[in-house]
C-alpha cells in the first residue's frame, strides 16, 4: 500500500509500520490519468521537433536545443508554452555532463545552465 499527494508519500515498511515523507516542495505530479507520479527532472533525449533534450516527468515540460540555430528552450504547461529564442547565436553544441546542460553556451558572454537539484 502506498499513498501519495503532491507533497507527501506514505508507505508500509516491511515490519508493517507506516512511514511518511512530507515536504514543502513537490514530490509528485499528476499524470494525464490523474495518478501521482514521482517528479524526475533528469534530462533525456527528446523526440520533440527542434529540441535535443527534455525533462517531462513534472507538472510542466522543459525542452532544450543542442545548438543555437533553433528555439533555444521551451517551457510548456498543457497546451501553453513559452520559448526563448536569442537574436545572436553561435553554432556550437553545449557539453551535457550528467545533470548539467549549459543552455546559453552558444551566446558569447552569457552563462546559463539547467541544473537538476533534487532526486
Amino acid at each position: 500500500m502506498e499513498a501519495r499527494t503532491q507533497n507527501s508519500k506514505v508507505f508500509v515498511k516491511e515490519n508493517r509500520n507506516f512511514a511518511a515523507i512530507i515536504t514543502n516542495d513537490s514530490l509528485h505530479y499528476q499524470d494525464q490519468q490523474g495518478k501521482w507520479q514521482d517528479i524526475d527532472s533528469r534530462l533525456k533525449t527528446s523526440n520533440q521537433s527542434g529540441f535535443a533534450y527534455e525533462s517531462t516527468a513534472n507538472r510542466f515540460q522543459s525542452f532544450f536545443a543542442d545548438n543555437g540555430l533553433n528555439e533555444l528552450m521551451r517551457f510548456q504547461f498543457g497546451d501553453k508554452w513559452i520559448e526563448l529564442n536569442p537574436q545572436s547565436r553561435n553554432e556550437t553544441k553545449p557539453q551535457v555532463t550528467g545533470i548539467r546542460l549549459p543552455i546559453l553556451a552558444f551566446i558569447n558572454g552569457i552563462d546559463l545552465q539547467y541544473i537538476k537539484l533534487c532526486g
